[in-house]
């Protein structure tokens, strides 16, 4: 019978008379944990001299020799390939965090550490080590975890480390790795959501977009309850309840941050029981609802001043980011960035000034200084963030600088093409695409460089689609550029019609011969489409007159094109279609301008009326704030400044906290400063100035917008073009510093890049020395008097205290050698020597046996059943079998009647066992007594280690329901110990035992038959039965010895000085104080009855 048999078989055994699952697994756990229980201490889940030696180097951190040995060693010994497997995985782990190692190595590492927790699974290591099963669905988590830090598919690696670390964190009750899955189940859904917000904000799909944010939403809600579970946990560290705390106000932060710029029909999907009306006002009610500083709340003095650069930075960090969403309270901002600790954010302080002045309006100071290269807050934190190259350069876009080519081609060259990075690959892609257009600016009319850019355009393959989208545009309108015919370029007439909405921005950001050039493509394009598109094509024909107007060097020239254009207008205003009330509009717009280069007095004023009546037109029929605006300008015009106040606050009031109404507002607020107060309010009694609508639908085409500002009027591109830099400021720029998890910080992981740096959230999985441990429970009798119940344990000498899972000992050093004594008044000491080889804290349950004595009965008991007599023999053998009858005609009767050299023989589950004396093996019969055909079952061989150990004259022979075999040697006065299959495993009892111990150690003077005495009826713990050790009851020459299979002396009946050696054979039924012992007195022919009763 092999190991795993005996364990199983012992399993049933225990698991007899236990109710419900939790009985089952503790009761296994007992099993697993060695815990005496019928099976001798040899019978403990140890590990091997090798296995012990492979773990050696794991513990003194040589990882690559442990990995080689661990691997080994599973290989040759199947039933610890579990552990090996496992430490295999931990020496992966370990080296996988090691300090110098390149990012492939590492990946390669953790690779190897899920792949060998599975091979640890299959063979078998949570049967063998229950406790295992949670640390490798901990371990797994984190080695998932760590790859999303270092992969290119960290969400796929996400999902998988949460659903482990959920495992953890709902799965365990009382244990310090349950906050720490929930908190890193929560740090995951963070992690995983800014990841996917960079997602949102790069996909242009309005029904991907949707899905994207109520995932993000749905997650950082479960994230919430997560760290919620932390504060509220009762085991989990003060310091990572405040961790916690501040990652709650971090989720805050990202729902602000991903509600930030979603677009409207994105937002009323997601908003669910939202009371903001859109993503906007959803961002900021978030954003105003932070309270970082509740983190210190309760901490100590020494924790507080560690949690205060946090809460510092973070909420200077959501200031600044509320003050790119609404460009309001400067003050605030100012304030913030005073109070953020320096030189720790030195960096970040800097590239923050650098947001607030890129918020600012384009004609502010600080917007022209931030532009400039040597003056710009970006440069001088671009060696830190070299990104901040890439906003420089933006900035420079849009204000016209030279250098902006400069910067954009400086943070391409400072940075890699990380492509797993999908944020810097939106910046990479998006500053290439930046590089493209100021090349076609400045070469529009030079076909060699066109060619090239061509080249370049034709080899540049953007994953971002929105960049995908503008890059061929440009690629289109750069063959125009070249003279390719348009059959060549494009399939359809709407892509025409593309890409002339396309450029007609783009010219009017530039002036001169550049904006000149664009209006000469214009012109081609629109020749292609004015038979198909008619309306369309004029629409867009009236807008290059107005934006030839612009770039005429007299006056006259000025004229005229606007003139052309307001005809053009005038032939759509008249006509049913879609585009007359932006027709009208123009018209208005078209005249107003004129008005300003208009010479004559007359002829002027003559125009400003004329833009003035449509106007308050528009106002009063399409509620038009952009003609409310302009009528606005016409007061100022007019003297009337008192008017002109009061249709500036309305556009304000409209347009401030808008998506979109940036222009507008801070056009208005300009004109709002210059506004005097004098003036007549009577001409705007009947204009109605607060019922007018933004954003307007004079115009929309396909659900967009299409407005002159937005085509051609230069400082209006100029603002949106500023506006979307900001907006993508609030969806690319500077991710918000976060806690890093673990106390083992990657350097080069993804989730490390914006950090505190060696403040972290401490959590510490690493496994770094092996430790062992013990927790043990004593099981006292049950009909004990209270009085009669104290426990004293000593472990090494050392007293323990007892907890309330019991009596503890912590780190305890692999393969330490202990002594556990347990002593009761009224119970035999237990006393046992442990070496801790297991890295794991045993689970020890010790039942203490009540002290009994025997008291003999003066009645001769009827057993003859039991009996069997072999009247052939000299030496007046008998035998006494239970459970089983011998037939006298049987060959092993006939065999022990004949023999005298045949001496015991015991039943073994399918067999029976008999001893034969000078021999070294079992005799082996059948059942029913017969021998067994095959030769090689007729005999069990005995195996002894290379030691000096042998059997010279065995006597009496015994099995217990493990199987385990007990040999009496009579000549060496000793009983020997073999497991089920003959291998040698322990001995107890010698004459010349030395009697060190305060425990005396049983001696033998030749000893005869051997007996048994298992608790088959266990005894309670809560609702769980275990059971107490084997007895063993030894015949010899002084009377009968009860011992254990320590050889501790228990009990002893002895033999008067005339009668040594009467007693012979002996049954035993019962346990403890309940055994009742039958003994074959062989001098006086007939059996002895002995009971126990314990000792009072």
């Amino acid at each position: 019978m092999n190991t795993k048999n005996i364990v199983l078989e012992l399993s049933m055994k225990l698991i007899k008379g236990m109710q419900g699952f939790l009985s089952l697994m503790i009761c296994l756990m007992l099993i697993i944990s060695g815990v005496s229980f019928g099976q001798l201490p040899e019978e403990k889940v140890v590990l091997s001299e090798d296995l012990s030696e492979a773990l050696s180097y794991f513990d003194r951190s040589e990882y690559e020799t442990a990995i080689v040995r661990l691997i080994d060693h599973a290989k040759k010994f199947a039933a610890e390939s579990g552990i090996a497997y496992y430490f295999v995985a931990e020496s992966h782990y370990n080296l996988a965090l090691a300090a110098k190692i390149s990012k492939e190595d590492r990946i390669q590492h953790l690779e190897s550490v899920i792949i060998y927790l599975n091979s640890a699974v299959e063979n078998g290591l949570e049967e063998s080590y229950p406790e295992k099963s949670d640390e490798v669905v901990y371990k797994r988590a984190w080695a998932n975890f760590r790859l999303s830090e270092l992969t290119c598919q960290p969400l796929e690696k996400l999902s998988i480390a949460y659903n482990n670390f959920d495992f953890i964190a709902g799965g365990l009750e009382d244990h310090k790795m349950t906050p720490e899955g929930a908190y890193m189940s929560a740090e995951v859904l963070i992690q995983k959501s800014m990841l996917r917000r960079i997602e949102l904000y790069r996909s242009v799909n309005a029904g991907e977009r949707i899905s994207i944010a109520k995932d993000i939403i749905q997650d950082l809600r479960i994230a919430q309850k997560h760290l919620e579970d932390v504060v509220k946990s009762s085991i989990a560290s003060q310091y990572l309840q405040a961790c916690a705390k501040f990652q709650l106000q971090n989720i805050q932060l990202i729902l602000a941050k991903t509600n930030a710029k979603l677009k409207p029909e994105v937002y009323q999907e997601v908003r669910g029981g939202e009371s903001a009306s859109n993503g906007r006002e959803a961002a900021v009610k978030y954003l105003q609802s932070l309270q970082f500083e509740t983190v210190n709340q309760n901490l100590s003095q020494a924790m507080a001043v560690q949690f205060h650069p946090l809460i510092q930075y973070s909420k200077t960090y959501a200031t600044i980011f509320e003050y790119l969403i609404t460009g309001e309270q400067v003050f605030e901002v100012n304030i913030a960035l005073d109070s953020l600790p320096r030189p720790r954010f030195r960096q970040d302080y800097l590239f923050f000034q650098a947001n607030r002045d890129h918020k600012a309006d384009i004609q502010e100071q600080r917007f022209i200084q931030l532009a400039k290269t040597s003056e710009s807050y970006y440069y001088e934190v671009s060696t830190i963030y070299p990104e901040a190259l890439y906003w420089l350069g933006w900035v420079q876009y849009i204000s016209g600088e030279k250098d902006s080519k400069n910067s954009f081609q400086s943070y391409l060259s400072v940075t890699g093409n990380d492509a797993c990075d999908l944020r810097v690959n939106f910046l990479r892609e998006d500053a290439q695409m930046r590089l493209f257009y100021l090349t076609f600016d400045h070469n529009a009319t030079n076909p060699g460089q066109l060619k090239s850019l061509k080249q370049a355009l034709s080899g540049f393959n953007p994953t971002v689609p929105s960049i995908k989208k503008e890059r061929n545009l440009l690629l289109s309108l750069t063959r125009v550029g070249l003279g390719e015919q348009a059959g060549s370029i494009f399939s359809n007439v709407d892509e025409v019609v593309e890409l002339i909405r396309y450029m007609l921005p783009k010219a009017a950001l530039v002036y001169g011969q550049e904006r000149a050039q664009y209006l000469k493509y214009l012109d081609s394009l629109l020749k292609i489409t004015q038979y198909q598109k008619s309306d369309q094509t004029k629409f867009f024909q009236g807008i290059v007159a107005f934006l030839r107007a612009e770039i005429q060097p007299e006056d006259q020239q000025v004229l005229k094109f606007y003139k052309q254009a307001a005809d053009i207008m005038e032939t759509l205003e008249k006509g049913n279609n879609k585009y007359q009330h932006e027709a009208r509009y123009i018209i208005a717009r078209a005249y107003f301008d004129a008005a300003k280069h208009e010479s004559d007095k007359n002829e002027k004023e003559k125009l400003y009326r004329k833009a003035k009546e449509i106007f308050v037109e528009l106002i009063q029929r399409q509620k038009s704030l952009r003609s409310l605006f302009y009528l606005a300008e016409i007061f100022i015009h007019e003297n009337n400044h008192l008017a002109a106040a009061e249709c500036y606050q309305s556009v304000i009031n409209t347009t401030c906290r808008i998506d979109g109404g940036e222009f507008w507002c801070a056009s208005a607020r300009a004109g709002l400063r210059n506004s005097r107060n004098r003036g007549d309010l009577g001409e705007i009694r009947d204009i109605p100035i607060d019922n007018v609508e933004f954003p307007e639908n004079l115009n929309k085409v396909d659900n967009e917008e299409i407005t002159l500002e937005q085509f051609g009027y230069q400082k209006y591109v100029m603002k949106k073009l500023w506006a979307e830099s900001i907006d993508r400021l609030i969806q690319f720029g500077l991710p918000n510093r976060m806690l890093y998890p673990a106390e083992n910080r990657i350097s080069d992981s993804r989730f490390a890049q914006r950090d505190f740096g060696q403040q972290t959230a401490g959590l510490s999985e690493q496994i770094i020395g092996l430790k062992s441990g013990l927790v043990l429970n004593v099981v006292l009798p049950q009909d004990l008097l209270a009085s009669e119940q104290g426990v004293l344990v000593f472990y090494n000498g050392k007293l323990l205290p007892k907890e309330r899972d019991g009596y503890r000992v912590e780190d305890i050093p692999l393969n330490e050698k202990a002594l556990l004594e347990i002593r009761n008044d009224r119970c035999y000491v237990y006393r046992k020597k442990f070496r801790f080889t297991q890295p794991r804290q045993m689970h020890l349950i010790i039942p203490l046996i009540q002290k009994f004595r025997f008291r003999r009965i003066n009645h001769i008991p009827d057993i003859e059943k039991h009996t069997i007599h072999f009247p052939g023999r000299l030496d007046k053998n008998t035998l006494f079998v239970t459970g089983h009858q011998i037939s006298e005609s049987s060959e092993l009767y006939y065999h022990f009647n004949e023999k005298l050299n045949l001496r015991d023989l015991t039943i073994a589950g399918d067999r029976i066992l008999a001893v034969k004396d000078s021999a070294t093996y079992l005799l082996q019969y059948h059942l029913d007594g017969s021998i067994p055909d095959d030769a090689r079952d007729r005999t069990l061989p005995l195996y002894f280690p290379a030691s000096n150990y042998a059997l010279k004259s065995p006597e009496g022979v015994a099995v217990d329901s493990s199987g385990h075999i007990y040999i009496t040697d009579v000549d060496q006065n000793q009983l020997f110990i073999f497991d089920s299959n003959g291998r040698f495993r322990s001995v107890i009892g010698n004459i010349a035992t030395v009697q060190n111990d305060t425990i005396p150690k049983v001696s033998f003077f030749r000893p005869k038959r051997v007996a048994l005495a298992e608790d088959y009826e266990g005894v309670n713990i809560g609702d769980t039965r275990v059971y107490r050790p084997v007895l063993l009851f030894v015949t010899d020459r002084t009377g009968i010895h009860v011992t254990n299979q320590d050889g501790d002396v228990l009990e002893h009946i002895p033999n008067t000085e005339d009668q040594k050696g009467i007693f012979y054979d002996l049954i035993v039924q019962g346990y403890g104080k309940s055994c009742q012992l039958f003994v074959w007195n062989r001098q006086a022919g007939h059996v002895e009855w002995f009971k126990a009763e314990p000792v009072k």
